[in-house]
């Protein structure tokens, strides 16, 4: 956004750092779990079994599916007679009932119960080619998720005929742990069904629930699916002209629906529906995103930090990972819903996330942490054997970053145990331009000289200082010319200038990734002459 628009404590770019309680804080940190030795995933999801152990699957781009065990190893549970298959094909995962079921697109859905025993692999669910009473072989869906005790697939291919517009449900799943009993839209007996939005412009993307309802996206509009109970058992309706850019792009949080769509991140709740990044961070993200790499884009949330969290791959110029065609996301554009404001966060080739059941706590003790206290961060008492949900990413292998999963979480708020990740981690990064102060009703034509300035900040113990930098400039248009930077630690709490122009400008950086806040800044300047 224009310097010039924005009010006057305000950055036009923030990277790895956050802005809650009135102070800029270091952002999230990435923390290793583990490296993935089999291959690159591009869909990860767990839960907690019926014995409540923890259990992690990933699918990777050739459709394989593997197990992290909760020894650390890796276990491939793909699906006995599967011949691995490259399709740059979304996948999509759905619980019901005590069953997990995953899709990608070439092939029948897969399914595991949660009550079964330790190393058993998935396997597609029924079918039955003789007629309709379960998916047949040739079946394919783009889009699988669950909605009100069903298992519903969006945009279905039967055989040679493709149906993009196509809604397909099963009968109720009633028994836990079982498969969903039916999928016979022919039987008076069973509420399966399906139905073809004609009217859908473009066809189905991706498909989101929102309370009771599910909401089903094409790049250009959205449509409601409600259920409204005997022989029709749902009824379809148009509701927003807005789209999705990519499968597995839209959140719920709060009762809102949040959404990645193709030219504008939106949000909506069921009833009206408003643009989240107009006039403030949307034509940063669209002027730099890279549409053709557009299917590794996702969006996902970190519910201890309050944000939510829009992943694709950028060619902007503060990029610490340059994009790379089929390597996934190195950008994250994120929204705080609790404060309302974005910034932003580099991403280690990312493609996918979820939240994680992941045993902490067994990993360090005194014999075999090899960290410190400024790489570990916490406290002992978060570091106790016990199960934790995580928001975990999956990234793929590029250059000195390898493929692993990483959780992703506040340094001061460590849940794992496990250490930082100095490989992916990215210094903080603040910038302003166009600081006319106008505000202080300064003379338009002075030149504004920086004397020095008092920083109101806190830094961690071992924390790198924070590095302030002035510009100026003397015309609106003109790019800052940078002055000589000055470092703020525990002992230097003043910082001199000897800078004049009619526009400043200012840098603020970190060169690690350990905690520091910012609350303010006071600014000595003298007005000089006329301009």
């Amino acid at each position: 956004m224009d310097p010039y628009d924005l009010p006057s404590a305000a950055f036009v770019f923030a990277n790895n750092c956050r802005f809650e309680d009135g102070k800029i804080q270091r952002g999230a940190v990435f923390r290793k779990i583990c490296d993935l030795t089999e291959a690159d995933p591009i869909h990860v999801v767990g839960y907690t079994n019926s014995v409540e152990a923890p259990v992690v699957y990933y699918v990777t781009e050739d459709g394989r599916i593997y197990e992290r065990t909760f020894a650390g190893d890796e276990e491939e549970r793909t699906a006995s007679g599967y011949t691995p298959s490259y399709a740059p094909l979304p996948v999509t995962s759905a619980s019901l009932n005590g069953v997990l079921y995953i899709n990608k697109g070439d092939r029948v859905p897969w399914y595991v119960s949660k009550n079964a025993s330790s190393g058993t692999s998935l396997q597609p669910i029924p079918v039955d080619d003789s007629g309709y009473t379960q998916w047949r072989t040739e079946w394919r869906a783009r889009v699988l998720r669950s909605m009100n005790g069903m298992l519903v697939a969006f945009n279905v291919t039967k055989g040679a005929n493709a149906n993009p517009n196509m809604v397909k449900w099963s009968d109720f799943g009633i028994d836990p742990y079982a498969v969903v009993p039916n999928w016979d839209f022919t039987s008076p007996e069973s509420s399966a069904g399906e139905n073809t939005l004609a009217e859908m412009k473009g066809g189905i993307i991706d498909a989101y629930p929102l309370r009771n309802r599910m909401y089903i996206f094409s790049d250009v509009e959205t449509w409601l699916m409600e259920s409204v109970g005997g022989v029709e058992i749902f009824r379809f309706d148009r509701a927003f002209d807005r789209g999705v850019i990519n499968t597995n792009c839209v959140m719920e949080v709060a009762g809102l629906q949040y959404v990645f769509g193709s030219n504008d991140i939106w949000f909506h709740d069921g009833t009206t529906a408003d643009s989240l990044a107009s006039g403030r961070v949307r034509r940063f993200i669209y002027d730099s995103l890279r549409r053709d790499e557009s299917k590794y884009f996702f969006v996902t949330y970190n519910q201890r930090l309050n944000e939510v969290i829009f992943c694709y791959v950028s060619d902007d110029q503060y990029v610490k990972f340059p994009a790379v065609s089929g390597k996934g996301c190195n950008r994250a554009a994120i929204y705080n819903t609790e404060s309302k404001v974005w910034y932003f966060a580099d991403l280690p080739y990312v493609t996918c996330a979820a939240h994680l059941p992941i045993t902490f706590g067994q990993q360090l003790t005194f014999e075999n942490v090899t960290g410190t206290f400024a790489t570990v961060g916490g406290a002992f008492s978060q570091l106790e054997l016990t199960i934790r949900t995580n928001l975990t990413f999956g990234s793929k292998a590029q250059g000195d970053v390898s493929h692993a999963l990483r959780t992703f979480e506040a340094f001061r708020e460590v849940e794992t145990g496990y250490l930082l990740d100095e490989v992916v981690n990215s210094p903080a990064y603040l910038e302003r331009t166009g600081i006319d102060l106008d505000e202080i009703g300064s003379e338009l034509r002075g030149y504004k000289c920086v004397s020095s300035i008092y920083p109101q900040g806190r830094l961690d113990y071992e924390a790198a200082p924070l590095v302030f930098t002035f510009g100026i400039a003397d015309h609106a248009a003109q790019d800052p010319e940078w002055g000589t930077a000055q470092t703020y630690d525990r002992v230097q709490y003043k910082l001199d200038y000897n800078l004049a122009g009619r526009y400043l400008a200012l840098k603020i950086e970190q060169t690690d990734f350990l905690p520091f806040t910012l609350s303010a800044l006071d600014l000595d300047v003298i007005i000089l002459g006329q301009f």
